[in-house]
């Protein structure tokens, strides 16, 4: 990738005191300070902050990092993110309220965050940094996470509940404002709420759960990762021929044998299909990319019910996601580019 040209002088705060936008919804603009505002009201950012401040009471001068490392750190984003050219990266930025030297500064504390024995909090903050200074680590920290999507995403199905809710009513314009922005938080949380728990209903969750009880089928497996075709089928000869059980052949081969648990559709895509048709007790036959393969025998499989929390979960989170989606789609247009939900 193309370097970023990083500037020397210092760095306002993200998209200044009245944020950058990010959405628009019912003719009015909701900007960054709406989305953090929106999440302090519902208390999730308190681990976000304790961690962005550990980072940059954590980090050293920037004489003293490893350039090349550094760089590596600023890569990988970019390259997450598909932001190929410096320009891209540079727009990108730009979008969300940040300069250069803002990722500049947020890769090196993500460096020394990183740095072998780097740990615990320290005592108080180092003279060279001021509150104000801490408040832009913050800042950036959360822009540039992938926290700050989802808590947009959030602010914007409550707005996007309202608007359906106040459809054909007189447009607004501008951007809400901020002296009354908790007495509105209020009522947006309230609307949603009430409107979650409609969706949320046993016979929703039970129309939904026919639908999903495969994903969520639970899988209870042993494991053995194995260096190449050959020897994944070997392996696998052994215990479907030979009758070897799969921890033996593991250890005569030198493999560790590990177990994993998880729903179906929490499995990478390659091992759905083959855990689909095998029964309790069954190896299926190899299975992975490049020289990875892997051997595994299917020791449970759970049935997904409404009994179950893990299956309540995704089961309510489906109904809410299905329904918000639809209207984000119909009241919310991005400013910035946002990631889809999990």
């Amino acid at each position: 990738m193309k370097p970023l040209n990083c500037p020397e002088a210092s760095t306002p705060e993200p998209g200044g005191a009245a944020g950058f936008p990010v959405f628009v919804a019912g003719g009015r603009t909701y900007s960054s300070t709406h989305v953090i505002r929106a999440a302090d009201f519902r208390g999730a950012l308190r681990a976000f902050r304790e961690t962005s401040l550990t980072r940059a009471l954590r980090a050293a001068p920037p004489d003293g990092a490893d350039d090349a490392a550094v760089g590596e750190i600023g890569n990988d984003y970019r390259y997450r993110r598909d932001l190929t050219t410096a320009e891209e990266c540079e727009h990108w930025l730009a979008g969300r309220g940040l300069s250069v030297a803002d990722f500049q500064a947020w890769c090196e504390r993500v460096y020394w965050e990183g740095r072998p024995g780097n740990s615990g909090t320290p005592a108080a903050p180092p003279p060279s940094l001021s509150p104000g200074e801490i408040d832009l680590c913050f800042l950036a920290d959360l822009v540039l996470s992938d926290d700050f999507d989802r808590l947009a995403r959030e602010l914007a199905w409550r707005v996007a509940l309202e608007c359906a809710s106040s459809a054909g009513g007189a447009a607004a314009s501008g951007s809400p404002e901020l002296a009354d922005w908790d007495g509105h938080l209020k009522r947006l949380e309230e609307a949603y709420a009430a409107c979650s728990r409609g969706l949320t209903t046993p016979t929703n969750q039970a129309r939904c759960l026919a639908e999903l009880r495969l994903p969520l089928t639970r899988f209870e497996l042993e494991v053995v990762q194995l260096d190449g075709e050959a020897a994944g089928r070997e392996a696998f000869l052994c215990v479907t021929q030979d009758g070897l059980a799969l921890a033996a052949v593991a250890e005569q081969a030198g493999y560790a044998l590990s177990r994993s648990e998880a729903l179906l559709e929490d499995f990478p895509a390659a091992w759905q299909d083959r855990l689909l048709s095998a029964c309790v007790g069954t190896v299926p036959p190899p299975f992975g990319e490049g020289e990875a393969r892997y051997v595994c025998q299917v020791r449970n499989k759970i049935e997904a019910t409404l009994d179950r929390a893990e299956v309540r979960e995704r089961v309510n989170r489906t109904l809410l996601h299905r329904h918000f989606r639809e209207l984000e789609s119909q009241h919310i247009r991005w400013l910035i580019p946002v990631a889809a939900p999990a």
